[in-house]
């Protein structure tokens, strides 16, 4: 099901969506990701100083609540938390409240920086799409999908990427561990 208009036409062409993964440096995908016409950042997975794994440009930042909680902090965390100008920052998983005083701070900080919110309604269409999809493989396989029942940032990530794009490559997502200096 999609959230948006399902006959409108995708809003951007080709997007990257790239995670926060360790895998990301294994191999030189830098130029690859910045050719794309949109790319999506998970959280506060690093450019700077990993340019040549995961390119420069960054169009869109989705956080979920655990890092809207840092980017809406004292300005000493936000010099320390990727956040690329004239960027968008999409925030997932918070209520109302979190949302406003993370979206106030960052604004104050940074007018460059738009700030949106991710509906509960994109994140619970996400999960029944992952329900959907766990059930389909419980039935193939024949045996019971150990995942939690919440789709994971990343899950949510590409969700929202293929409501949005005509074509998604991803790069580093569900493949393990954090890396860069602020942690995953």
């Amino acid at each position: 099901d999609k959230i948006l208009d399902p006959g409108a036409p995708p809003e951007y062409r080709r997007c990257a969506l790239v995670g926060n993964s360790q895998r990301n440096l294994i191999h030189e995908y830098g130029d690859d990701i910045d050719s794309h016409d949109t790319v999506f950042r998970m959280n506060n997975g690093p450019t700077a100083g990993f340019e040549k794994f995961v390119g420069t440009r960054t169009t869109h930042r989705i956080i979920n609540n655990q890092w809207a909680g840092l980017y809406g902090a004292p300005i000493h965390n936000l010099r320390r938390l990727p956040l690329e100008w004239n960027s968008t920052l999409l925030v997932s998983r918070t209520d109302h409240d979190q949302f406003y005083s993370t979206a106030q701070a960052v604004k104050q900080r940074r007018p460059d920086v738009m700030v949106t919110h991710v509906t509960p309604d994109a994140a619970n269409r996400a999960a029944q799409m992952l329900d959907q999809m766990r059930a389909r493989i419980e039935r193939a396989r024949g045996l019971t999908y150990p995942g939690k029942g919440s789709p994971s940032s990343g899950w949510l990530s590409v969700f929202l990427a293929i409501q949005l794009c005509e074509e998604v490559d991803v790069y580093g997502i569900g493949m393990g561990g954090c890396w860069g200096s602020a942690g995953g």
